[in-house]
């Protein structure tokens, strides 16, 4: 499993121009202290995934995958309040052209809070991210009849480190690492010989049911964001690119990787 370097580059070229394209269409404004600001708007990305499933087959499958979402803020100069509600859909193939399908649905909030400010405008901000995602896939050529699935709702630390660009804003890094939370499995052998697989209500009902508890070390989910973020008197701005990995060995190995372009744009509502 793995993320082309050609693919990769391309990525990082779509990125770097549209950094150009957007410098200068926002223009940068300072936040006044103690001013609570509201922000909503969408959220797009496009990139690669990769999907595998050990419960059917140890092959990976890869492919685009597109997301589409809305994002909530509430700011000030020291803390923020994020909300973020985002689907994705990926056309994935393995190395023989089977075809698989994958579904997901996350919602994301957090708060973050700025712990510390040194110079040149450098600052950390650290919080707490309460994901709750539903990740699924069809596995048309291998499995036509059941279903397989990764569902997390798990507790996850908030790292954030932020550096002033000029004429750009803010880059930011931020890591989302998961410590502990519920996790829901396909089980290891299937009772039904097909699954209702026809009825919408089934792809969100076996996914989030026979939940486990698991720490870090029973699943990992990390999210890190290399970003630019640039305010402006009546817009957000966030561009740049965004990697996930999803694991979890039981009942036998899940891998789930993503490397997206992200793209959001929020209007001041407050």
């Amino acid at each position: 499993m793995h993320v082309t370097a050609r693919a990769a580059k391309q990525l990082g070229v779509v990125l770097v121009l549209s950094l150009s394209l957007l410098s200068d269409a926002l223009p940068q404004t300072e936040q006044q202290p103690n001013h609570r600001t509201h922000h909503i708007g969408p959220v797009l990305s496009t990139g690669i995934g990769s999907h595998r499933e050990d419960l059917v087959v140890p092959i990976s499958f890869d492919g685009p995958v597109f997301s589409l979402g809305a994002g909530y803020t509430v700011r000030t100069v020291r803390s923020c309040l994020r909300l973020r509600l985002l689907a994705s859909a990926a056309l994935l193939e393995n190395r023989f052209s089977h075809e698989a399908y994958a579904v997901a649905l996350e919602l994301r909030p957090s708060w973050t809070k700025l712990v510390w400010s040194g110079p040149l405008d450098r600052q950390f901000w650290c919080g707490i991210a309460l994901p709750l995602q539903m990740r699924n896939l069809f596995m048309d050529t291998w499995d036509d009849a059941h279903l397989y699935w990764l569902t997390t709702h798990s507790l996850a630390a908030v790292g954030e480190y932020h550096t002033r660009l000029p004429y750009l804003g803010y880059s930011v890094v931020r890591l989302d690492l998961p410590i502990m939370g519920l996790v829901s499995r396909p089980p290891d052998s299937r009772y039904q010989q097909q699954e209702p697989l026809n009825h919408v209500s089934y792809h969100f009902s076996a996914p989030n049911s026979s939940f486990a508890f698991k720490s870090i070390w029973g699943y990992q989910s990390p999210l890190l964001q290399i970003l630019i973020r640039r305010g402006s008197k009546g817009a957000l701005m966030n561009l740049g690119l965004e990697f996930t990995l999803d694991h979890c060995p039981a009942p036998q190995d899940t891998w789930i990787l993503n490397t997206r372009l992200l793209f959001s744009y929020q209007w001041k509502i407050g």
